[in-house]
């Protein structure tokens, strides 16, 4: 996975009020109300606040996007979801 490539999709996000949406082995749904995003040896984190989300950029095998949302199919049968609200 170009890490290059997804950062500069998340970018798009920043300071936005997000939803994430996590599917697979657990499932989760919070929101970030002003996304910060880093990234730091393969690991990328959103978070706010309150609120915190990291994966491994390694683990993404496919990315699907249109203007206002970004899937994000991680090889442990995850899909993260991230929506602008």
């Amino acid at each position: 996975m170009n890490s290059y490539h997804l950062l500069n999709l998340l970018k798009k996000y920043e300071n936005e009020k997000i939803k994430i949406n996590q599917e697979g082995f657990l499932i989760n749904q919070f929101y970030i109300n002003s996304l910060k995003i880093s990234e730091k040896e393969d690991i990328v984190t959103l978070y706010d606040e309150e609120n915190l989300l990291e994966f491994n950029i390694n683990q993404i095998y496919k990315i699907n996007e249109d203007n206002k949302v970004i899937l994000l199919y991680l090889d442990n049968d995850t899909t993260i979801k991230i929506s602008k609200e």
